[in-house]
């Protein structure tokens, strides 16, 4: 692409800000490159030619590729994209990966953006007409599903030959699934007779009830154990040779094994490689010759065995660990990078401090929980498969689910009480590591809480600990809103264990609020915040960023880095995926709170009205008549302003850190995982006993601190401190401008903002002696920013901007 487009381009990337499906795909060709020939087979399956043969295709031209979980579904589907990608002439290529638990991975809108990126990568005559609908759309970041359809939809009808295939549906929520499946049959369904093959479709997912419906009538290739036995003896062979080599025993030796563990595992891929993980990982030749006298059946038998080494064969202090880390990794509201890891197991919340050089894990999250966990290229530290999830819920004898929940709701909330949140950010504090854990706790309290109340009469000493945190959580947080919220009936539910307590009433309204302020795109009232949290990330987000733009000492980007990753500059929009994801640099995240704030660009090059932006869309039209009127000629050849927003009139934007509140189900003991125990009691028997004492010990009647002054006991130290502050006058947090003082920092913060030095001015002295600007004083940066891209503040810095210019 020219480079004068170069900037056209930067911006629709940024508002579609797509997962780029290539880096998957590239690790899966990696994994078929080490066992050459592999899905040979489904090149030869007339099913599969009729839908991939560019001039004789079966009509209509989609398809069904299904199997059992672990048949090698994904791999084979990299071989699909390969094959298409070879073609000639080459056609448009779509492809994508969807992963369980992903947002960015799992719904209709994060495939729409994927493919509207891949199909600009591979048609640049694309770009005039995205980045329109880029400067029309009031969202930083395509957010739009009936936006995203149309412009998929327009940019398909140009192509003259596409191919579209979607992995792993059975990944994606019913509702997304749904979604994809209706729409793209559709897309494809709906062609006209003259073109009935232009587009095709590849649906790739498990052959299960929820597939047979959405998919009824399609051609179907079902991955049989008979087409898997070949690749499975290739792959089987290269891991035999390399036990071989491990524990020196013969080449016949190890061929017999690799036959033997391909025949075993009728088809499944998965189920053969838990197995050599399980065979690889062993100590001795005799360990060995024990597992190869009989291999597992299922997956689930597979997950057994590795559990057997992992928690009954490790030091006490290693299956302690391994549990608490794979507990965290089931029960995780999002996947957790291995950095939020170790700041979660340093937090000591018996010393009421956080302790990374003492407490973290000095070992990796493999050498703990072996190969149950996979450590993925940008940090995320994952379970290697959705199966092992279902399987350790299944399993209450390693992880109880719902002491999980509340025990990750009590963690949260506790540690937002901790005195660091109670005084002003401090750099010392952001080099300690305590502020590392913040971003999730704060999106994720509520989830937990809801998800761990399900079955509140199974778990009262947790639900009594919880009640304690809740209420000095409510005391430290608190901010009076004057508007009052609507309780709706799923919360009162979920916090009825709750409803006794003389703080219930706040809790209610604690819950409501924060709960709408993670959905509600353009945020909720003043008058309706009830806590303080969002005020608290920003001041700390404040220190954190001072520290590295003063601060060129690698040492110290190190030390941060190590504790809050590299992407340190975030958006302040709780609704926004950039909230936690954040950016590389100052200057990308700077650009993109634009985007929030001055939305709609004019669409001319080089004019400040594309730079600048504006609020509103009447506002961005009235500049384009009045500056550029021979622009909003050609305009009309696109839809127009008020088809775009009927467009978005039923807008559907997935509530990020909320959407699975009410979807959140604990494991149900009258279901099949009572066989799976059965079935593997001898493997587990002899521990058991001491399991039970352990969590009976866990469960034993709390200790009590009373308080002196009032009849109230708490079973956690730190929460009777925190308490007895309500007894005293005491406000230690005084304002450094006048003389008022604040039991809490969050008060202070507040009453800070209402006076303060106002060191930015709009003003200043040009080359020619003249002065600019209005002189109106800012006390932050930031407003004088924001000041300057408002109609008034665009005059008051024009003069400077055309010196600059003609400089």
């Amino acid at each position: 692409m020219e480079e004068s487009y170069r900037p056209q381009r930067l911006a629709v990337c940024h508002w579609l800000r797509a997962i780029d499906p290539a880096a998957d795909q590239n690790v899966f060709c990696k994994i078929r490159a080490e066992y050459p020939g592999t899905g040979g087979w489904l090149l030869g399956n007339h099913l599969f030619d009729g839908w991939l043969d560019p001039k004789f295709a079966k009509i209509p031209p989609l398809l069904w590729l299904t199997g059992l979980p672990g048949a090698g579904k994904t791999i084979l589907t990299s071989l699909i994209v390969e094959e298409v990608q070879n073609l000639t002439p080459r056609p448009h290529v779509l492809f994508f990966y969807c992963k369980q638990n992903v947002p960015e991975h799992n719904t209709f809108l994060a495939i729409a953006r994927s493919f509207i990126l891949q199909l600009l990568n591979q048609d640049k005559s694309l770009l005039l007409y995205l980045y329109r609908k880029h400067c029309d759309s009031n969202e930083a970041v395509l957010s739009s599903i009936p936006l995203a359809q149309e412009m998929l939809n327009f940019l398909l009808s140009s192509c003259k030959n596409a191919y579209i295939i979607i992995d792993g549906l059975d990944e994606c929520e019913r509702e997304e699934r749904k979604a994809m499946t209706q729409w793209f049959r559709h897309l494809v369904e709906s062609l006209s007779e003259k073109a009935p093959d232009r587009l095709r479709c590849l649906f790739v997912s498990q052959d299960d009830r929820i597939g047979e419906k959405d998919l009824r009538g399609l051609a179907k290739i079902t991955i049989e154990p008979q087409e898997n036995k070949k690749d499975l003896l290739a792959y089987c062979r290269v891991q035999a040779e390399e036990l071989r080599c491990k524990f020196e025993f013969s080449e016949e030796e190890a061929s017999r094994i690799a036959v033997a563990v391909a025949d075993s595992v009728k088809g499944i891929f998965l189920l053969a490689k838990l197995i050599w993980i399980n065979l690889i990982s062993q100590i001795t030749l005799a360990e060995v010759e024990e597992q190869v006298s009989e291999f597992p059946p299922e997956i689930n038998q597979a997950y057994e065995r590795i559990m057997d080494r992992v928690v009954h064969k490790a030091p006490r202090h290693m299956r302690t660990s391994a549990l608490q880390l794979l507990g965290w990794l089931v029960c995780a509201k999002r996947p957790l990078k291995w950095h939020e890891i170790q700041s979660l197991k340093s937090i000591n919340l018996s010393e009421q401090s956080v302790d990374f050089a003492r407490r973290k894990f000095s070992v990796s999250g493999k050498d703990l929980a072996g190969s149950l966990v996979e450590l993925r290229a940008d940090g995320t530290l994952e379970l290697i498969h959705v199966s092992a999830k279902l399987f350790l819920i299944e399993n209450s004898r390693y992880i109880d689910i719902v002491a999980k929940e509340l025990e990750l709701a009590c963690f949260c909330i506790d540690y937002l009480n901790l005195p660091v949140f109670r005084c002003q950010p401090t750099t010392e504090a952001v080099l300690n590591g305590d502020y590392g854990f913040l971003d999730y706790a704060v999106l994720n309290w509520t989830r937990h809480l809801e998800a761990g109340t399900l079955r509140p009469d199974d778990y009262g000493d947790q639900i009594g600990e919880l009640s304690e945190s809740l209420e000095t959580f409510i005391r430290n947080h608190w901010t009076e809103p004057t508007a009052r919220l609507l309780i709706p009936g799923g919360i009162k539910k979920r916090l009825k264990s709750f409803e006794s307590l003389d703080f219930y009433d706040k809790l209610e309204q604690s819950v409501t609020s924060w709960k709408k302020q993670l959905r509600v795109l353009e945020g909720v009232k003043s008058g309706e915040v009830t806590l303080d949290l969002g005020d608290l990330v920003l001041g700390i987000r404040r220190v954190l960023e001072d520290i590295l733009r003063s601060n060129r000492e690698l040492s110290i980007h190190k030390t941060i880095t190590d504790k809050y990753g590299n992407m340190i500059f975030k958006c302040p929009r709780l609704t926004c995926q950039f909230f936690v994801v954040g950016f590389l640099t100052e200057a990308e995240r700077d650009e993109h709170l634009d985007k929030h704030t001055r939305p709609f660009r004019c669409t001319e090059e080089g004019c400040r009205g594309s730079f600048f932006g504006f609020a509103s869309m009447w506002e961005r039209d009235k500049h384009i008549r009045d500056s550029h009127p021979e622009e909003d000629s050609h305009r009309q050849e696109f839809p127009t302003d008020e088809e775009v927003s009927r467009s978005m009139q039923n807008d559907t934007v997935a509530e990020e850190p909320t959407a699975a509140l009410e979807e959140t189900q604990p494991p149900q003991p009258e279901t099949e995982a009572s066989d799976s125990d059965s079935d593997s009691c001898s493997l587990v028997e002899p521990e058991r006993e001491e399991q039970d004492q352990l969590r009976s010990r866990e469960r034993g009647r709390p200790r009590q601190f009373s308080c002196p002054h009032c009849p109230k006991v708490y079973t956690k130290r730190y929460n009777l401190t925190s308490h007895l502050q309500s007894h005293t006058d005491r406000r230690p947090f005084p304002c450094s401008l006048c003389i008022k003082a604040f039991a809490r920092m969050g008060d202070l913060i507040r009453h800070q903002k209402t006076h303060g030095k106002k060191e930015y001015v709009c003003k200043g002295v040009l080359t020619n002696g003249a002065k600019w600007g209005c002189g109106k004083a800012f006390s932050r940066a930031d407003t004088l920013k924001t000041h300057h891209k408002s109609e008034a503040g665009q005059k008051c810095i024009l003069p400077f901007e055309q010196q600059q210019i003609q400089e």
